[in-house]
């Protein structure tokens, strides 16, 4: 896959761990991982507004 590809993972993330996505991250051409504190395994859900920011400026800078 070479499309722009944002990751967004919650650091508390207990079903998939940080390290994971760092992982998909570093296989995945043209990605970026972006972290989000204070969220686990729903961060489009618990932190909403940052994540819809984050998508909203991903595809923007494409």
């Amino acid at each position: 896959m070479e499309l722009p590809t944002l990751i967004i993972c919650g650091k508390q993330d207990n079903v998939l761990p940080v390290s994971m996505a760092y992982e998909y991250a570093n296989r995945i051409k043209n990605s970026e991982l972006m972290i989000i504190d204070e969220a686990s395994h729903l961060p489009h859900e618990e932190k909403y507004e940052e994540v819809n920011k984050l998508i909203i400026d991903f595809i923007n800078n494409q």
